[in-house]
């Protein structure tokens, strides 16, 4: 008999012994589960027990009557691909499983059973999974020379999806954003955030797409093109002093040009007098 048959046998059999002590354990799991293809997926499951104290004897995790995992006393046989979430799991009563390189056909339902020295129960996890969304798209629109609006979008998705933005200081600046789902005639989604900022406060965002659940699918991120105005604003400190300066010039020979002229004229009078024939008055 191999050992995974030896395991499930004496697990049944000692789950006979304890059918009446149910009342005192409960399985609490979380019953619906979101994931991305290609990354972890968690199935929490918690034993609990009404008294101190409860040592757990026995855990079965299985899909569609396959077993996945099986503890019993010590010994584990697992699947590759799954395993115990949680390392000394046995002293937290935290029986979760984690697929670590979750795959589309790993998508169904879930059964945990759990045997303890207080009683025993079972409990149903159903596992959705969704296909990795294409690397954002982001550009920008630049309002005037101080605000930049900021545009970030996901248009093929399996499901409804979060946008967050984040700033060169990893500032959440998701509250400051407007998104937009649109649901497509074939049943995906298109999503788009916008995020209006001063150029004069960052250069660098991320924006990252993100499952209902929190998950974090994909990320990008945004590099302003344009200065910041602080440059406009050297630039007009050293302008205007040169605009006043150079009318103060432009003024001054203007004004040394009329005195030249009108120098000029008195000395052509001066010598026209002097030119003209002098009377005796009799």
């Amino acid at each position: 008999m191999s050992l995974l048959m030896t395991i499930k046998y004496i697990f049944k059999c000692h789950l006979c012994s304890l059918i009446f002590l149910t009342e005192f354990v409960e399985l609490d799991c979380k019953h619906e589960v979101y994931e991305v293809n290609g990354q972890q997926s968690l199935l929490e499951c918690i034993v609990k027990c009404q008294e101190d104290n409860v040592t757990i004897i026995g855990v079965n995790w299985k899909k569609m009557g396959k077993d996945l995992l099986n503890y019993y006393k010590g010994t584990t046989d697992v699947s590759p691909g799954f395993q115990f979430a949680v390392p000394g799991w046995n002293k937290s009563s935290n029986v979760s499983l984690l697929l670590t390189n979750t795959k589309m056909a790993d998508m169904g339902e879930y059964e945990c059973e759990v045997l303890t020295d207080r009683g025993h129960d079972k409990c149903t996890v159903s596992l959705n999974v969704t296909a990795m969304n294409t690397t954002p798209i982001m550009n920008s629109s630049p309002e005037n020379n101080i605000k930049e609006t900021i545009y970030c979008n996901s248009t093929d998705s399996a499901e409804e999806k979060m946008i967050w933005w984040f700033d060169e200081d990893s500032k959440n600046l998701t509250d400051s954003s407007e998104l937009v789902a649109q649901k497509k005639d074939n049943g995906r989604f298109s999503i788009s955030s916008k995020l209006t900022v001063r150029k004069d406060i960052s250069k660098h965002y991320t924006c990252n797409v993100l499952s209902i659940t929190g998950v974090l699918e994909r990320m990008e991120s945004f590099e302003s093109r344009s200065g910041p105005p602080k440059d406009d604003r050297s630039v007009s400190q050293w302008v205007a002093p040169v605009v006043v300066i150079g009318s103060l010039i432009v003024g001054l020979l203007i004004t040394l040009l009329i005195c030249r002229r009108r120098s000029q004229q008195r000395k052509k009078t001066f010598l026209l007098c002097m030119n003209r024939p002098f009377r005796m008055l009799s």
